[in-house]
């Protein structure tokens, strides 16, 4: 399991949700909880999103993501 901060899930998310393009900011929320569902499970989506400070309501998006990281596979982009 990666060994996280709240601090340092934070910071990731917000960087996945700057970087993403135009109109896929909430995929790659979703994607962070995809690629990170243990420290999901540990910390909680809530205060990874309060840590990123990108608005408390995006939590329910990262929780969909970890729901979804058993029935997924990541490839590269295309």
């Amino acid at each position: 399991m990666p060994r996280m901060t709240p601090a340092e899930a934070g910071a990731r998310l917000r960087a996945m949700h700057e970087g993403a393009p135009h109109g896929e900011q909430r995929a790659h929320l979703i994607l962070f909880g995809i690629m990170y569902p243990d420290v999901v499970n540990v910390l909680a989506a809530a205060a990874i999103v309060r840590e990123s400070g990108i608005g408390d309501s995006y939590g329910q998006e990262v929780n969909y993501g970890r729901t979804l990281a058993v029935y997924v596979t990541l490839r590269t982009a295309r």
